[in-house]
């Protein structure tokens, strides 16, 4: 009876430690799939701010270009302007003090066309004090457009006489709008 009761202790025994063993075998096998789904969640959760912040910075990136292509529209000018461009030069001419004749050439550029873009060349004349003429150059500088000065000729029109009369001979191009 001994050998028994001993044997069934050691099945018992055995079949505990069986069923601990496959709990433990069972445990450790959930272990692994819910670390698998939490790596898979934060590999998502990487991901998807990763997307979010290339998404914040692709529209902080469109909004820069688009302020970047509001200043060069701004250096060109518009195509419905050019008489309003015109006489804003006119006005400078007046404003210094200068007399002016002004031409116009409006010169297609292959360069330029497939960006909708021409050139304006002016050829204008001044006659004025040498004070009136720089101050007419000065403002021509620092008009709102980009204005590429091509030469300037001033030479004085009598010989030498303070206050007498300087002649301006001026080249410049500014880009259109088509």
């Amino acid at each position: 009876m001994k050998s028994s009761k001993t044997k069934s202790k050691i099945i018992i025994a055995g079949v505990i430690a069986l069923v601990l063993f496959l709990g433990y075998c069972y445990l450790y096998w959930d272990f692994l799939q819910t670390n698998a789904e939490i790596s898979t969640s934060a590999a998502e959760i990487n991901q998807s701010t990763n997307e979010e912040s290339r998404v914040i910075t692709l529209r902080q990136t469109v909004d820069s270009f688009q302020k970047d292509q509001s200043l060069l529209d701004s250096l060109f000018v518009p195509n419905d302007k050019v008489a309003d461009f015109i006489q804003s030069i006119e006005s400078l001419a007046d404003t210094s003090g200068v007399t002016h004749t002004i031409s116009l050439d409006i010169q297609p550029d292959s360069s330029l066309s497939s960006y909708n873009k021409e050139l304006l060349q002016f050829h204008m004349t001044t006659s004025g004090t040498w004070k009136n003429s720089i101050r007419f150059i000065s403002l021509l500088e620092n008009t709102p457009y980009k204005l590429y000065i091509g030469s300037v000729e001033l030479s004085q029109d009598t010989g030498g006489k303070r206050g007498s009369a300087w002649n301006g001979n001026f080249d410049f191009t500014v880009v259109k709008n088509k």
